[in-house]
């Protein structure tokens, strides 16, 4: 029936994923507004991930989708169906919470089984879906323990197992690894995904773990205050960030503020409070003479020592910190002016505190901001 890898399983099962479409969505509590006219369209089968810090409206947007919140206005569209009218069991939506919300009086194949029972499936589908559920989350065998037996890990497979036996075309997941210990929170990521491709199901996944929404996403909703700051592959928003606070939100930046000025016609210069200047790479139409700006550069685009085309800047070597596979060092460039540059620890070697020493980075490698 399946392989070790479950693949001719979730062939069997026929799940594909339902495009979604959120348009215009606003949902206030009192005089906050948790969402703010958010609006995207998610393609069938596509992993998307909501990221954002405590606060910022992306579980109200997921509770909405999954009809435990009524938008005040907005359409949620799945598969060109609008489903803010129905009830959250009418809508076929898999879910899967922080905290598992497993069945303790049950086995693993009962709690398994509920979304069945739930739907009226007959007993004897039942229990063959129940165990293509199990061999697809790499639970075979485990259908009559208790919930209380398994692990942290374990018990989070078997909530996916849960969500997604019924088939249903959209998977919406609430931090669902946030429970979990670093290093088997990293290898369930890796396994979500490998189910999530199985499967084809669309997935909606809220986390405030920036390397999780990188890791898993095919496409990431950065949001803040209710809006959606940014909505594009990883790459993308890592290496061309659309703004301030996607840059110093999703991984590690160094940001130096200034003016902008003109070095020569077709070329810009960052001219920092009472310091020098840096090169800047290309020309945007917010750019103008004068204009206060503030510059992103991640610390493993900058160089110790070297030649590059913004400078390079001199400073002090305020702390070198050994991260394993990295060296990270803080520079002092100015008062109000510390840089993080991060090496590989083969390629680095430990800087004395003190220490004078050149920062520099390719131009072309930093985003500029007009504030």
């Amino acid at each position: 029936m399946t392989d070790s890898t479950g693949q001719a399983l979730a062939d069997d099962t026929g799940m594909a994923g339902a495009p979604v479409s959120v348009r215009d969505i606003y949902k206030a509590y009192g005089s906050v507004r948790a969402v703010n006219g958010v609006s995207l369209d998610i393609a069938p089968g596509e992993f998307v991930a909501l990221l954002g810090p405590s606060g910022s409206g992306k579980t109200t947007l997921l509770m909405a989708i999954a009809g435990f919140e009524t938008p005040d206005s907005g359409e949620i569209l799945i598969d060109g169906r609008d489903i803010v009218p129905q009830p959250p069991h009418k809508r076929g939506i898999g879910m899967v919470f922080q905290r598992y919300a497993l069945f303790p009086h049950m086995t693993v194949a009962q709690n398994i089984a509920f979304p069945l029972r739930m739907r009226k499936v007959p007993k004897a589908d039942q229990q063959e879906r129940v165990e293509r559920a199990l061999a697809l989350v790499r639970l075979s065998g485990y259908g009559d323990r208790r919930v209380n037996q398994l692990s942290g890990g374990q018990q989070q497979r078997v909530a996916m197992a849960r969500a997604i036996v019924f088939d249903p075309p959209v998977l919406l997941m609430d931090e669902p690894l946030g429970a979990l210990d670093k290093r088997l929170r990293e290898e369930m990521q890796i396994e979500l995904k490998h189910i999530q491709r199985q499967l084809r199901t669309t997935v909606i996944y809220v986390t405030h773990d920036q390397a999780e929404a990188l890791t898993m996403a095919d496409r990431i909703a950065v949001i803040s205050d209710g809006l959606v700051q940014q909505f594009a592959p990883p790459a993308e928003v890592y290496e061309r960030p659309t703004n301030a606070f996607v840059a110093g939100f999703v991984g590690e930046t160094n940001f130096i503020d200034g003016t902008l000025e003109r070095a020569e016609p077709g070329s810009w210069r960052l001219r920092l409070a009472g310091g020098p200047a840096v090169a800047l790479a290309g020309e945007e139409p917010s750019w103008r003479v004068g204009a206060p700006a503030r510059m992103a550069i991640r610390p493993e685009s900058m160089r110790l020592d070297g030649e590059a085309s913004s400078g390079p800047l001199l400073g002090r070597v305020e702390e070198t910190i050994y991260g394993g596979g990295t060296l990270a060092c803080i520079v002092r460039i100015t008062d109000h002016v510390a840089l993080t540059v991060r090496e590989a620890a083969a390629e680095g070697r430990l800087r004395r505190t003190g220490d004078e020493i050149a920062v520099s980075w390719p131009a072309e490698r930093s985003r500029v901001f007009v504030t």
